[in-house]
């Protein structure tokens, strides 16, 4: 039997600096007999082209969100300002878009040019969805994508790049780990660490993971649904009137 070791789980002691292979050997054999190693398990050829599709989705979902600000910040330039009540590339918002007419004739090039790549990154992602929701039906994903989508706001989709992209949540012991996986937990620590940790935080495999939950678009919470920072109790007692004994 073969078993595969994290190798940023292997317990390290402080000050040994001294590094060969008989002593590498000697110490990953009397810590694999102490059972503190941490085993995984590789991905096949099939999860990683799943991974590799999730990521093309991503890659596709930036590309479109650049194109759209391209335009938006051309007309911008322009004084065009979309001043209303409704969200960006909504339906009213692109009526408002067919009805732009510049007189420069660059202009109208330059602005059919954004509109033809806004049109070619959306149907991308259109057809990296559709590739997705094929994905979600193979049996290796299919009972789990089945259980996130019970969790309101977590559509085919996201749940599909959550199972890609974690590679098994069981292997996690609470939520909590699991959070604290994703980068979602908050800490309190020395400026020096914290880059230390976001550095560690941004590998591809958590990155890809944590993107929806980050994302304002990746969870369809309603807005009503979600929750408001409150003032805090220190500013509360600030504003209270204080009584002074001044007998």
């Amino acid at each position: 039997m073969c078993e595969v070791i994290a190798p940023s789980l292997i317990p390290v002691k402080p000050g040994e600096r001294i590094k060969t292979d008989r002593r590498d050997a000697r110490k990953l054999a009397e810590l694999y007999r102490a059972g503190v190693l941490t085993t995984v398990s590789p991905p096949s050829p099939e999860q990683e082209a799943i991974r590799d599709l999730c990521r093309c989705r991503e890659d596709v979902r930036a590309d479109l969100g650049r194109c759209r600000h391209r335009l938006v910040k051309m007309l911008v330039r322009r004084g065009f300002v979309f001043n209303s009540t409704s969200r960006l590339w909504s339906e009213a918002h692109r009526s408002w878009l067919k009805a732009i007419a510049f007189e420069n004739e660059t202009d109208r090039t330059v602005m059919a040019e954004y509109v033809l790549a806004i049109d070619q990154a959306e149907r991308r992602l259109r057809a990296m969805d559709a590739e997705l929701e094929k994905a979600a039906q193979l049996p290796l994903y299919r009972e789990h994508v089945a259980w996130l989508r019970c969790f309101r706001g977590i559509d085919t989709v996201i749940a599909v790049i959550f199972v890609a992209e974690l590679h098994g949540i069981e292997r996690f012991e609470s939520p909590r780990a699991l959070s604290a996986y994703l980068g979602l937990v908050p800490s309190g620590e020395p400026a020096c660490e914290r880059r230390f940790r976001e550095a560690r935080r941004h590998n591809q495999n958590r990155q890809r993971a944590y993107s929806p939950c980050s994302h304002p678009s990746g969870l369809a919470i309603p807005p009503s649904d979600r929750r408001r920072p409150q003032a805090s109790r220190t500013a509360g007692r600030a504003t209270r009137s204080r009584c002074h004994d001044i007998g």
